[in-house]
């Protein structure tokens, strides 16, 4: 006598057998990434690599064995990721240490070679006049003009350990206090119109990355910080002020108010009048 099973027992084969293939993959015999490129990695994974490159390099000074860790990423903009991840930490208020490293790290590859050691004599710094900003951009609150040089893509497998080097002023920044030590009203017509342009540094002349600026205004308040635009200095900072509000401002954890900032009027050799903008340096107290 045949017997009529329809086709419940073909699912049902189907279904125990993905059952039992799926606890074979997973818990007997699961599949194991072995030599993966760091390119392949998540955003965070790809974040977390560069923090570590940026303390290695902080702690060896080897510029170029950096250089070609990162190539290993294959970012578009070697120079570009690294500022953009120190701005998230500084913005996220992550460690300070973290976003110096990071900071330096851009600057070394935008100058195109390695800091010398500090027993050196006559060790160049890098200025605001080594920056050129295009006029012919409009800036946003905050943001400066940026050229970052294309990197080449190299291939090199890593194995290294990575020891972070962080000081004291670099951790510390976020909460130290500083005084208003020069104001300066620039008349320059190659700058943003309302360019307000801050250098802060510790007693000994030294830029500090990572301090804190807070501006506000009628309506608002804002905060942003040093060290974003390693190009030009590691304590410089900017924010594009409004023609249409009078701003105050403090650095760091300081009482010392800066008030009644509005975008300054300027007169050309001709007579002409124009809008300029201002410099402040602040020192620790």
């Amino acid at each position: 006598m045949n017997e009529k099973r329809g086709h419940w027992y073909l699912l049902t084969g189907i279904f125990i057998g993905f059952i039992v293939g799926w606890f074979y993959s997973s818990l007997i015999a699961p599949i194991r990434m072995i030599d993966v490129t760091p390119d392949t990695l998540s955003d965070e994974g790809k974040a977390e690599y560069r923090t570590l490159i940026a303390l290695a390099y902080q702690a060896d000074r080897d510029l170029g064995r950096a250089k070609e860790r990162l190539a290993l990423l294959a970012d578009g903009d070697m120079i570009g990721a690294l500022t953009m991840q120190a701005q998230q930490v500084l913005a996220e208020e992550g460690p300070g240490a973290t976003s110096s490293a990071l900071a330096k790290l851009a600057e070394a590859l935008q100058k195109g070679d390695a800091p010398r050691e500090e027993t050196i004599p006559n060790e160049a710094s890098p200025t605001a006049a080594e920056i050129s900003l295009l006029p012919s951009q409009t800036l946003q609150p905050g943001q400066a003009v940026i050229t970052a040089t294309p990197e080449a893509t190299i291939t090199i497998t890593l194995q290294a350990t990575f020891t972070p080097y962080p000081t004291q002023t670099q951790l510390a920044a976020l909460t130290m206090a500083f005084s208003l030590l020069d104001e300066e009203k620039i008349c320059d017509t190659d700058l943003p119109t309302g360019l307000l342009q801050i250098q802060v540094e510790d007693r000994d002349g030294m830029p500090v990355p990572g301090a804190r600026i807070s501006i506000a205004w009628e309506d608002g308040e804002e905060s942003f910080y040093t060290g974003l635009y390693p190009q030009i200095g590691l304590g410089y900072a900017d924010y594009q002020m409004s023609s249409e509000e009078t701003y105050i401002l403090h650095v760091g954890e300081s009482c010392e108010i800066v008030e009644d900032l509005s975008i300054p009027t300027c007169r050309d050799v001709g007579g002409n009048y124009f809008s300029g903008g201002w410099k402040l340096k602040f020192k620790t107290l």
